[in-house]
Protein backbone atom coordinates (compact mmCIF):
# COMPACT_ATOMS: atom_id res chain seq x y z
CA UNK A 1 0.00 0.00 0.00
CA UNK A 2 1.39 3.25 -1.24
CA UNK A 3 2.04 5.96 1.80
CA UNK A 4 -0.41 8.95 1.72
CA UNK A 5 1.45 12.23 2.58
CA UNK A 6 -0.46 15.90 4.10
CA UNK A 7 2.28 17.93 2.28
CA UNK A 8 4.59 17.24 -0.30
CA UNK A 9 8.79 16.98 0.70
CA UNK A 10 11.49 19.04 -0.61
CA UNK A 11 14.53 17.89 -0.71
CA UNK A 12 16.95 20.56 0.68
CA UNK A 13 20.78 21.23 0.26
CA UNK A 14 22.63 19.84 3.51
CA UNK A 15 24.00 22.53 4.79
CA UNK A 16 21.55 22.91 7.86
CA UNK A 17 22.99 20.91 10.89
CA UNK A 18 20.57 19.14 12.88
CA UNK A 19 21.91 18.88 16.77
CA UNK A 20 20.01 17.37 19.91
CA UNK A 21 17.99 20.29 21.96
CA UNK A 22 19.40 18.40 24.85
CA UNK A 23 23.08 17.12 24.56
CA UNK A 24 24.10 20.00 21.85
CA UNK A 25 25.31 17.00 19.42
CA UNK A 26 25.40 16.64 16.09
CA UNK A 27 22.65 14.04 15.03
CA UNK A 28 22.64 14.95 11.39
CA UNK A 29 21.97 16.81 8.17
CA UNK A 30 18.37 17.70 6.79
CA UNK A 31 17.77 16.16 3.69
CA UNK A 32 14.19 17.13 3.26
CA UNK A 33 11.18 19.08 4.44
CA UNK A 34 7.49 19.36 4.08
CA UNK A 35 5.32 21.32 5.70
CA UNK A 36 4.43 18.59 9.00
CA UNK A 37 7.83 16.98 8.69
CA UNK A 38 11.38 16.50 7.94
CA UNK A 39 14.12 13.92 7.32
CA UNK A 40 17.56 13.82 8.28
CA UNK A 41 20.75 11.63 7.40
CA UNK A 42 23.42 11.02 10.26
CA UNK A 43 25.43 9.01 12.79
CA UNK A 44 22.39 9.35 15.37
CA UNK A 45 19.91 6.10 15.78
CA UNK A 46 16.17 7.07 16.86
CA UNK A 47 13.29 5.79 17.77
CA UNK A 48 10.63 5.17 16.35
CA UNK A 49 7.10 6.75 18.53
CA UNK A 50 9.65 8.39 20.91
CA UNK A 51 9.85 12.63 20.85
CA UNK A 52 13.13 14.07 20.51
CA UNK A 53 13.93 17.96 20.57
CA UNK A 54 16.45 18.38 17.59
CA UNK A 55 17.69 22.41 16.56
CA UNK A 56 18.09 22.89 12.52
CA UNK A 57 20.91 25.41 12.19
CA UNK A 58 20.11 27.71 8.98
CA UNK A 59 23.45 28.71 7.04
CA UNK A 60 22.32 31.98 6.61
CA UNK A 61 19.11 33.92 8.64
CA UNK A 62 16.26 33.34 7.11
CA UNK A 63 12.99 35.75 8.02
CA UNK A 64 15.47 36.47 10.71
CA UNK A 65 15.55 33.55 12.08
CA UNK A 66 19.17 31.21 12.69
CA UNK A 67 17.68 27.86 13.50
CA UNK A 68 14.86 26.28 14.31
CA UNK A 69 14.06 24.44 17.83
CA UNK A 70 11.54 21.49 16.87
CA UNK A 71 9.53 19.03 19.15
CA UNK A 72 8.96 15.80 16.67
CA UNK A 73 7.78 12.13 16.65
CA UNK A 74 10.03 9.49 15.30
CA UNK A 75 7.67 8.08 12.59
CA UNK A 76 10.39 5.52 10.81
CA UNK A 77 14.05 4.75 11.10
CA UNK A 78 16.60 2.62 9.29
CA UNK A 79 20.32 2.42 8.78
CA UNK A 80 21.91 2.85 5.31
CA UNK A 81 24.21 -0.04 3.62
CA UNK A 82 27.01 1.45 5.99
CA UNK A 83 25.29 0.58 9.13
CA UNK A 84 26.94 4.03 10.53
CA UNK A 85 24.86 6.40 8.58
CA UNK A 86 20.71 5.87 9.57
CA UNK A 87 17.89 8.35 8.31
CA UNK A 88 14.81 8.76 9.81
CA UNK A 89 11.54 10.84 9.70
CA UNK A 90 9.89 12.82 11.95
CA UNK A 91 6.57 14.66 12.54
CA UNK A 92 6.66 18.23 13.89
CA UNK A 93 4.28 18.59 16.96
CA UNK A 94 3.26 21.79 17.98
CA UNK A 95 4.76 24.32 15.42
CA UNK A 96 4.32 27.55 15.95
CA UNK A 97 2.92 29.86 13.32
CA UNK A 98 6.80 31.33 13.03
CA UNK A 99 8.49 28.26 12.21
CA UNK A 100 5.95 27.44 9.56
CA UNK A 101 6.39 30.71 7.87
CA UNK A 102 10.39 29.90 8.22
CA UNK A 103 10.41 26.49 6.85
CA UNK A 104 8.03 27.37 3.64
CA UNK A 105 10.56 30.08 2.95
CA UNK A 106 13.47 27.44 3.36
CA UNK A 107 11.39 25.08 1.00
CA UNK A 108 11.75 27.87 -1.46
CA UNK A 109 15.48 29.63 -0.92
CA UNK A 110 17.03 26.23 -0.08
CA UNK A 111 15.25 23.14 -2.57
CA UNK A 112 16.89 21.42 -4.65
CA UNK A 113 16.38 22.18 -8.68
CA UNK A 114 14.73 19.31 -10.77
CA UNK A 115 18.45 19.15 -12.66
CA UNK A 116 20.34 19.07 -9.26
CA UNK A 117 17.72 15.62 -8.15
CA UNK A 118 18.59 14.26 -11.41
CA UNK A 119 22.48 14.07 -11.08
Amino acid sequence: MAERRRSQRVPVHDDFQVTSGVTGETVGHLRDLSRHGMVILGSAEFEVGHLYRLIVSLPEAVLNCHYLELVVLCRWHRSEASCSTHKAGFEFIGLSHRSETVIRQIQVDYAFSASETDL
